[in-house]
Order: C-alpha cells, then sequence, then structure tokens
C-alpha cells in the first residue's frame, strides 16, 4: 500500500538510523513501481537532506546491480547460448572468448569470405522492444565509428531467436589478462596460434609469442622490492639488469595504451557515441602493439532499465565514475573509467577495494583510493598526476575531454612538463636535458658562452657608464662577439617554415619559399627553450639601446635578433610570435638610409620574404603579396641591384609571388613570375656552379614552375622534373647533415608525382613516392619539433594513396590514414593554423571518394563530413577564400552522394542544399 514518504515511522527512528529507514521505504516503493526520487526524500526531510542525497545513490546503486542479472559480478563462464554451427551468413569457427554480456565466437563470412568476430547474447538480454530498439539504435552508432583504434562493426542481425553483433576479428589479448599475468607472471593460456609476438617492448622479435606475453607481465609486475629472478633457459627474458631498466619504460608503454585510448574516446565522444563501461576487459591489444576499444554502446544497449534516465546504470562497479552511480554520464565519465584502468595498469591491482559492494559504491563516491605512487613508489610523479586528475570525484576537475588526457599522456612519454602537475623552470630545464641530452649539452655551452658574454659586456657597460666614457671600440668588440655567437646559434638552415600545399585542384602549383643555405653550417635542434634563449639576446640589445647612444651598429644588430628570433618562432610553427619579431626587425631598419646600402637592402628584403611567408602561412594571400610587392619594389630600388645576392633574393622574391598570385586567382601573372625566378636562378648558377644557396634556389624554383611547365610542353615538364631532382640528389649527398635538403628532396619527388598521378608510368611513380615517403618519415622522426617535416610526410602519403587507390583501394587506405593522423595531430597542436585544417579536410576527402568507389558508403560519409568539420575551421578563419569555400561546397557534394547510397534521403537533400547555398554565395568552384 502506497503512503506519504513524510510519514516516518518514530518507533523505528527511535532505534534505527533515519536514513536507513527512509531508505528502505524508498527502495520497497521502487520495487512496487512508485517513481519516487532522491529529490523528493530531500524535500520531505530538510534536516536530513544531506546524508539522504548522499546515502540514497548508493542504495539505488546496490538495486541496480541486484536487479540487474547481466552484472558484472556474474561469471561469463555461467552463460549458456546454444549457437548452432551457421547464424545467417556467418560459419561459427570456434569460442575465443567470454563476457558479461554475451559470448564471442570467430566466425567465417560465406558471402565475402573473411573471418569476423561474432558476440552472441543470452536470449533472455534482448526480449523487451525497448531494450531491442535501444541495442538496434546503439549498435547503428557504433558501425559509424571509424577509428585505427576502435574494433570496426560490421553489422547486427539475429537468427533463432538470439542476436549479435558482428565485428572485425582482433587476432590480440585483452589487458584484463595482461594485468592479470602481470600480477602472477604465468604463462598465457592461449593456444600457440593465438599468443602475440610483442612489438611494443624490448627484446628480440623472434621471442616465442607467450614468452613475449610472460615478459611484458614480469616488466609491469616488477616491484622495486622483488627479489633478482633468473630467467629460464630459452625465454628470451634478458638479464635482472635489463628487467630494472625496462621497469621505467613499462610506464611509458603504459601512458601510450592510455594515448591510444583516449584518442578512441575522444573521436567517439565527437561523434556523439558514449562508451560507458571502459574497462581492461573492453581494450584488445594486438601483435603490433595497436589498442583496440571494443563494446562501444553496448553497455547502455543491454542494461536493464529500458528508458535511460538518471538513474540509468551501465558498466562494471569498480570502473563507474561517481555521478555515473547516480544515473548520470558524461564524456568525462568514459575518461574517468579510462583513469582508473591506468590506476590498475600501473599498480597493478583494483582502485576501489572493499569488502562488499556497498564499500566499494561508498569509496568510489568519495573518491576513497590509495594513490598509485602508495601502491607502487617508483610510478612516476607525473604518471601519478595524470592518473589522479582522469579520476577527480569532481567531473570539472578532470580532462574534459579525450584529446586533453592524450596530450598529457604523450608529454609525459615524450618527457615534457604535464598539465596535470605544474612545475618550475629548473625543473622544465631537466626534463629537457633528460630527452634530448645531446641538444643540451649543446644548448648548455652555448648558455655559458652567452652569460659569460653577458657578464662581461654588462661589466663594461657599468665601467663605460660610471666613467661617463663611451669605449667605442670596446662595444664593437662585445656586440662582434655576441653576434659570432649568434650566428653560430641560429643557422639559416632554420629559415624555411612549413609548406602549405592547397592541393592539385585549387591550390598554387607546387611550392617555392625558399632560403639561403650554406654549406657546413651546425645543425643546431630548435626548440622552445632555443627560443627563449633568443629572446634573452632581445632583452640584452634592448638593454644596451637604452644605455647608449644610438649607432647603426647597434640598430643593425638589434635588428638581426629579432630577424633570428623570427626565423626561430617561423620554424616552430609559432607564426603569431615569427611575425611579431619581423615587424619589430623592420621598424628597426626603417630607421636606416639605405639608398646605398646594399646589405641594408638585402635584410630588409630577405625580412620583408619572411614576413610574407608567415602571412602566406596562415593562408592571408592578399596580405602575403602585398608584401611580397613591397619586397620586389625594395630590392629594384637598389643602385646596386646587379650583384648576385640581390639577384638571387630578387628571384626568390618573385617565386613567393608567383604563389600567392596563384591563390589570388592571377594565373597569368602567377606563371610569369615563376618563369621570371627560374630565368634569374639559371643564369646564377652558370655564373657561379658551386654555391648551394644559387642550386637550392634553383630547385625550388623549378618545382613551382613544373606545372606550368606540363600545361604547355611535356618535354619541358620532364626536363624541370629531372633537373630539380638532380640538383637535390647532389646536395643531400654533399651535405648528408642538413636537413632542408633532404626535405626538399621528398618534396619534390611527391610534387612532381601529386598533380600528373593518371598520366605516365605508375610503377615509376610509385617508386618515386616510396622514396619520398621514406626520406619524409626520417626526418619527421628525427625532427619531432618541426611541423614542416610532418606535413611534407603526411603529403606524400596522401599522394601515395591517390596514385594506388584504383588499383589498390586497401592499400590506399592505409596510407591515407596515416596522412589524415598526421594532419589531425597538426590541427591538435597548432589549431589557429588555418592551412593544417585544409590539408587535413583534403586528405578526408581523399579517403571519402576512396571509399566511395569501392561501395563502402558508411565510410566515405563520415570521412566527407569529417571534412567539412575542418574546413568550416578554416572557413571561420579565413572567411574570404574562395577556393576553401568551393572545396566546402564538393564536400558537401559528396556527403549527399554517400547519404543517397545509403537510402537517407533527408540527409543528402540538406547535404545538397548546403553545397546550393555555398555556390549561390561564392559562385561555382574552379576546377582545372
Amino acid at each position: 500500500m502506497n503512503h506519504d514518504p513524510t510519514e516516518l515511522r518514530e518507533e523505528e527512528a527511535e532505534v534505527r538510523d533515519p536514513v536507513e529507514v527512509l531508505g528502505e521505504e524508498l527502495i520497497e516503493r521502487r520495487r512496487r513501481g512508485d517513481q519516487v526520487t532522491t529529490d523528493q526524500y530531500a524535500r520531505a526531510y530538510p534536516e536530513l537532506a544531506d546524508r539522504i542525497r548522499m546515502q540514497f545513490p548508493v542504495m539505488i546503486a546496490l538495486e541496480k546491480f541486484k536487479e540487474n542479472t547481466l552484472s558484472s559480478t556474474a561469471d561469463p563462464y555461467d552463460i549458456e547460448i546454444e549457437v548452432p554451427p551457421e547464424l545467417g551468413d556467418y560459419h561459427i569457427v570456434r569460442e575465443i572468448g567470454r563476457g558479461a554480456m554475451g559470448v564471442v565466437y570467430e566466425a567465417e563470412q560465406q558471402s565475402l569470405q573473411r573471418r569476423v568476430a561474432v558476440k552472441v547474447f543470452p536470449r533472455q538480454t534482448l526480449q523487451e522492444a525497448r531494450k531491442l530498439e535501444r541495442f538496434a539504435r546503439e549498435s547503428k552508432m557504433a558501425a559509424r565509428l571509424h577509428h585505427n583504434n576502435i574494433v570496426p562493426v560490421f553489422g547486427v542481425g539475429h537468427h533463432s531467436g538470439l542476436h549479435y553483433f558482428v565485428m572485425q576479428r582482433i587476432k590480440g589479448v585483452g589487458l584484463d589478462e595482461i594485468i592479470e599475468r602481470a600480477k602472477s607472471g604465468s604463462r598465457p593460456s592461449r593456444s600457440s596460434d593465438d599468443t602475440l609476438r610483442w612489438r611494443f617492448g624490448a627484446g628480440s622479435t623472434a621471442d616465442s609469442g607467450s614468452n613475449r606475453s610472460l615478459r611484458l607481465a614480469r616488466l609491469f609486475g616488477r616491484h622495486e622490492d622483488d627479489p633478482p629472478t633468473i630467467a629460464p633457459t630459452g625465454e628470451g627474458v634478458g638479464s635482472d639488469q635489463d628487467l630494472a631498466s625496462e621497469m621505467a619504460s613499462s610506464f611509458v608503454r603504459a601512458a601510450g595504451i592510455g594515448v591510444q585510448v583516449a584518442d578512441a574516446i575522444h573521436y567517439a565522444h565527437s561523434q556523439g557515441v558514449l562508451h560507458r563501461d571502459v574497462k581492461p576487459s573492453n581494450l584488445m591489444i594486438d601483435s603490433g602493439g595497436t589498442v583496440w576499444v571494443t563494446d562501444f554502446g553496448l553497455a547502455t544497449a543491454l542494461q536493464q532499465d529500458q528508458p535511460v534516465d538518471r538513474n540509468d546504470i551501465a558498466g562494471t562497479l569498480r570502473f563507474m565514475a561517481p555521478e555515473q552511480l547516480g544515473g548520470k554520464h558524461d564524456t568525462r565519465s568514459d575518461l574517468y573509467s579510462l583513469g582508473v584502468t591506468l590506476y590498475e595498469l600501473i599498480t597493478l591491482q583494483p582502485a576501489f577495494v572493499a569488502g562488499s559492494k556497498a564499500g566499494v559504491v561508498d569509496r568510489i563516491l568519495h573518491g576513497e583510493f590509495e594513490k598509485p605512487r602508495s601502491v607502487r613508489p617508483r610510478i612516476p610523479r607525473d604518471l601519478e598526476a595524470i592518473v589522479l586528475k582522469a579520476m577527480a570525484l569532481s567531473p570539472e576537475q578532470r580532462y574534459q575531454n579525450g584529446r586533453e588526457l592524450a596530450d598529457d599522456l604523450t608529454r609525459f612519454i615524450n618527457g615534457r612538463p604535464v598539465r596535470a602537475r605544474r612545475i618550475g623552470s629548473i625543473g622544465r630545464m631537466v626534463r629537457w636535458a633528460r630527452r634530448d641530452p645531446l641538444a643540451a649539452s649543446l644548448v648548455g655551452t652555448l648558455a655559458v658562452v652567452i652569460g659569460t658574454s653577458f657578464v662581461l659586456v654588462s661589466s663594461k657597460w657599468r665601467e663605460a657608464v660610471e666613467e661617463r666614457q663611451r669605449a667605442e671600440s670596446n662595444l664593437i668588440v662585445a656586440l662582434e662577439s655576441m653576434d659570432q655567437i649568434l650566428g653560430r646559434f641560429t643557422s639559416s638552415w632554420m629559415a624555411r617554415p612549413t609548406d602549405l600545399e592547397i592541393g592539385p585542384e585549387d591550390a598554387a602549383p607546387g611550392d617555392s619559399v625558399p632560403a639561403d643555405l650554406a654549406p657546413g653550417e651546425l645543425q643546431m635542434l630548435v626548440s622552445d627553450h632555443s627560443a627563449s634563449l633568443m629572446e634573452d639576446a632581445i632583452r640584452f640589445y634592448d638593454r644596451f639601446a637604452v644605455d647608449n647612444a644610438p649607432s647603426p651598429r647597434l640598430m643593425r644588430d638589434t635588428a638581426r635578433v629579432h630577424q633570428r628570433a623570427g626565423d626561430i618562432y617561423q620554424r616552430l610553427g609559432k607564426y603569431a610570435k615569427a611575425e611579431h619579431a619581423y615587424v619589430r626587425c623592420l621598424a628597426i631598419l626603417n630607421q636606416q638610409d639605405a639608398t646605398d646600402d646594399t646589405s641594408l637592402v638585402l635584410t630588409k628584403a630577405k625580412v620583408l620574404n619572411q614576413l610574407g611567408l608567415v602571412k602566406y602561412a596562415t593562408s592571408r594571400f592578399p596580405e602575403a603579396e602585398r608584401v611580397f610587392l613591397k619586397a620586389r619594389d625594395v630590392l629594384a630600388q637598389q643602385t646596386h641591384r646587379g650583384e648576385p645576392a640581390c639577384q638571387a633574393e630578387l628571384a626568390r622574391t618573385f617565386s613567393n609571388l608567383g604563389q600567392s598570385q596563384w591563390l589570388m586567382f592571377h594565373h597569368e601573372d602567377a606563371r610569369r613570375s615563376h618563369r621570371r625566378a627560374v630565368s634569374i636562378l639559371e643564369s646564377l648558377v652558370e655564373w657561379e656552379p658551386e654555391n648551394p644557396g644559387y642550386q637550392l634556389a634553383l630547385a625550388r624554383a623549378y618545382r613551382a614552375y613544373y606545372p606550368f611547365a606540363s600545361n604547355r610542353n611535356s618535354n619541358e615538364r620532364e626536363s624541370v622534373k629531372s633537373a630539380g631532382i638532380a640538383i637535390l640528389d647532389e646536395l643531400v649527398i654533399e651535405h648528408p647533415h642538413v636537413p632542408d635538403y633532404q626535405c626538399e628532396l621528398a618534396e619534390m619527388l611527391t610534387a612532381t608525382v601529386q598533380r600528373f598521378r593518371w598520366t605516365g608510368n605508375n610503377r615509376d611513380q610509385i617508386a618515386q613516392l616510396e622514396r619520398g615517403i621514406k626520406i619524409a618519415r626520417q626526418l619527421s622522426q628525427a625532427y619531432p619539433a618541426i611541423p614542416r617535416y610532418k606535413v611534407t610526410l603526411a603529403d606524400a602519403l596522401k599522394a601515395m594513396g591517390d596514385l594506388v587507390d584504383r588499383s589498390d583501394p586497401i592499400a590506399a587506405a592505409t596510407y591515407l590514414n596515416e596522412a589524415i593522423e598526421i594532419f589531425r595531430s597538426l590541427t591538435g597542436n597548432f589549431p589557429d593554423v588555418p592551412a593544417y585544417h585544409f590539408l587535413c579536410a583534403m586528405a578526408l576527402r581523399e579517403h571519402s571518394q576512396s571509399r566511395f568507389r569501392i561501395e563502402q558508403f558508411a565510410e566515405s560519409q563520415l570521412s566527407a563530413l569529417q571534412g567539412v568539420e575542418e574546413l568550416e575551421v578554416y572557413v571561420r578563419l579565413r572567411p574570404g577564400n574562395r577556393i576553401a569555400w568551393g572545396m566546402l561546397a564538393r564536400l558537401h557534394d559528396q556527403v549527399a552522394a554517400a547519404s543517397m547510397s545509403m537510402n537517407e534521403a533527408e540527409d543528402a537533400e540538406t547535404a545538397r542544399a548546403k553545397a546550393q547555398e555555398i555556390r549561390e554565395r561564392w559562385g561555382p568552384s574552379r576546377r582545372r
């Protein structure tokens, strides 16, 4: 019989806790179907409201777990499912796994003759219509997910009353099994054909799968107080010293697992899909070390209650976020579960341990667990800080999205300061030195020299001020010393920024953003630290300018340090800081009379070209064109413009100008500018054939002119291509330690295939691109701080995907996916650089078209939609770019085509309408 919740039985309250009595009443009424809530009781008993709001969610959560016959406490081996040999199109081969929600079988899809994984659910799981509807909805959403770390879902079905879920067959092992092996050091239970040959760890690749798994388990499970272990003969585990040295790297491997999962979760969240049950058993690791996230959406689809309301509980208890116990769940709840998973991986014990479910729930709700370093003192502090932030009791104190968590884990892996744990400048310096000891040694030596110079120069300055004397000769000596130091520190190989090629249909042909290079220059590793040292030098010169009478020499050197700072920032992709440095440099140069000073005019033109390149790199093409024209005019006014150095800079200016003119749709002007650059540089190389700066500039000019030549004369095209490659080959051989020569060669190999991929001998073109990819990959790995090398690699991968698409679409997808991931990392690290969003959108468009041609319409639609998102970011940053709007219209066309092929007429019509709206505003997009 129902009664008013305000009627508390006084006799029970006298001998029992009133909140406990009220809680039992609440549960009893909910069992009868009354829709009573925690808030209703809290309002009725304001004096007990705080305790009610704290304890009632625990009681409700426990009741939910009692009701749920498929809870995490159920033994998966008790599940009995009679599966026939055939489930529709799928022939069952064998059982390969069990979980609380069902049994997983390896099966052969007979129509496509491929091996898949089929998860079959108990008959009682999906008997109710609403649960079946939710299962279908969640499965459809999961099937739309396309990510390198998410197990692809091929479809769902039912046969003879059994519902099943079809996924890609992943040959791997669950993270839960790895953790269990690490705890016990036991051998894996899998058969020999399922064992793994682990690649994400030290040791011979010839180790057997079982020994390799045992090695990994020992590595994760080894505690600092463990006694020395002698490896059994033949296990390949290595010496105890080897294991000790690998122990620290095991935490890096754990973080690497976290990066992959966080990235996958972030992607799923961006598609509107929550996992709700992130835990080790839902994470598979294959033989290549790739982590695969399984069961997206199934926890929600299969939970006991039908409507998704605030009281829904899905997931495994000890991995659930506090708010999830109260029926709430958002993106940060998934990240909390990942944090708990990482906790278990690095500590090898559960975060929340109690004698009962109620105790576990209470600990979760209050955030009561041992800190990782209390369990295992050798866990790095930064990794502990990341896990603690992910597991914060309040969602607002956690990472707000998966990208933030992945970024912090990546920082830990790379030895950089993590955002979860702030450290001082000294700590940052120590980390950087550990991460890059060679560069630290060089910069440390340099810092000592610079510091000594600062002391000496400052001492001279103080003496001069005190004695009111200006010892001009001493000042000149001091400035020359500082200039020589900085000259060695910022060699001119850093001058060229990231290449930003817009693409075969809409962009400037080739690229030509040359910078002077000299052989044998010291190749310093560019970093944020080198930029900060340059800022110190700027402050030194500014102080010198305040306390000394102005002189041409001091102004020149102050301008030069701003120029060098701009070069470093440009190299690091920090374009706003680079632009500021160049503007300050020009302001100083403009104060000097340069009418007859060739050196000053040349410096001014170079800085203008660098400033124009910054504007070009940030897609401000009209501004870039104006700056390049100004550089041209500066050189034209020079009375000694016949000087070879001025001619070389003029050629560089014409080449840069041609790039901007093409993107401003001044096509004939662009052709003339590129041809003028080639003509000047050919004369210079003929006059001084051994000058590597002239040779490099000519090779770049050939690459920029190549598309124009191809449109007019095929023989001229091949001649330009061959000459450019030959020049760069020679430069690489003669100067193997100049990375930009190698990068230029990779870019040349890519550019002279990419735009004409459907002509000529494809076999030769594939070999040419393979060479370019190899060079670019080596550079991006050796110099990870340089965005240009990553763009070069991604561009080459995209070109290869384009080239092989019609003959080998599977290989094409591999190339394009890697290119997309690189571009996405660039957009994440440099969100304010518009061109990276454009390049990412182009790669996504190619992937969409490739998938469409082989009738993988869902993947095609998804890639096109992601391309739309990237281009929408671009047009927000650069709203006046006609090229981008034209590309956006074509991507909407691609979405429409894929949607129509899937009979999603409404989505197709919406996409077509958006494309038409863009064309009505901007006119038809230009096509080649």
